[in-house]
């Protein structure tokens, strides 16, 4: 069930390739990459950034764990892999909580946002 009563820090959210962490060089240090097979038919994944896990799931396991980034009705993504962090603006920005799902899902499943918003978390 959708926890209401937990308001979280705002994400960073991006649409991205398959090719993009190792075009990037960012090693993913828990879960996997995006398969073919996440599509706009497939349950809707993310990965997310070491900050975004440690931040939200504290010596938990972030793999299989859901949020939301439009709010309580979802829809939900669910964990899959973690990235290292990584600097994606300047070298001197403050690492933010980054949440990224595959570029192949529709725009109206998995939309791209430059700017941070409020999500939540599904227990």
């Amino acid at each position: 069930m959708p926890s209401t009563d937990h308001q979280l820090p705002s994400v960073l959210f991006n649409r991205i390739d398959s090719d993009y962490f190792k075009t990037m060089q960012i090693p993913l240090i828990l879960g996997r990459g995006f398969l073919y097979t996440d599509n706009e038919t497939a349950t809707p994944v993310a990965i997310v950034n070491q900050t975004m896990a440690n931040r939200l799931w504290p010596e938990r396991e972030p793999i299989g764990r859901r949020f939301s980034l439009t709010g309580d009705a979802g829809p939900f993504l669910e964990v899959v892999g973690v990235a290292r962090d990584s600097k994606y603006q300047t070298v001197t920005e403050i690492l933010n909580l980054i949440s990224m799902c595959p570029s192949r899902r529709t725009m109206r499943r998995c939309k791209f946002f430059k700017f941070a918003l409020p999500f939540c978390l599904h227990r």
